[in-house]
């Protein structure tokens, strides 16, 4: 089901959050550095697999919101099938997670964005499949 599929989407998003809470405690604890001095995980170069779990997590999260934004739409006003589609985004995220995490390198990089367009292309395809069984969405406002 595509709401199976969210969640996995969802719980992959947040398996970044105990990594980077594990290093960041280590080095608090051992006295390497003070609570006040991380930046963003997302801040500066992908030099080390820290920052890059770091970027992960920001991208998982930034492309989070338009997935749940769609399969919840079509949960609630559609009713377009939407499980295969879902379950090819997660698979193109976990690769694309892997790929961020595991290197730098030319071919990496490349992985990581041919992983984005294939998701881009499979939420896309959800979209507009979605649109097609709602339709626009007229909203009404009161003043």
């Amino acid at each position: 089901m595509a709401s199976t599929a969210l969640f996995s989407f969802a719980a992959f998003t947040y398996l970044h959050v105990p990594l980077i809470l594990a290093r960041r405690s280590f080095l608090i604890f051992s006295g390497q550095k003070k609570p006040t001095e991380f930046g963003k995980s997302r801040d500066g170069p992908e030099i080390t697999v820290w920052s890059r779990i770091g970027k992960s997590h920001a991208n998982c999260v930034e492309n989070l919101i338009l997935f749940a934004t769609i399969i919840l739409l079509n949960r609630a006003y559609g009713s377009a099938n939407l499980d295969g589609l879902a379950w090819y985004v997660v698979y193109c995220r976990i690769g694309q997670i892997i790929s961020h995490c595991a290197s730098v390198s030319e071919l990496a990089i490349t992985f990581r964005f041919m992983f984005f367009v294939a998701q881009l292309v499979f939420v896309g395809i959800m979209g507009y499949r979605t649109y097609q069984t709602i339709g626009p969405i007229k909203l009404h406002y009161t003043f």
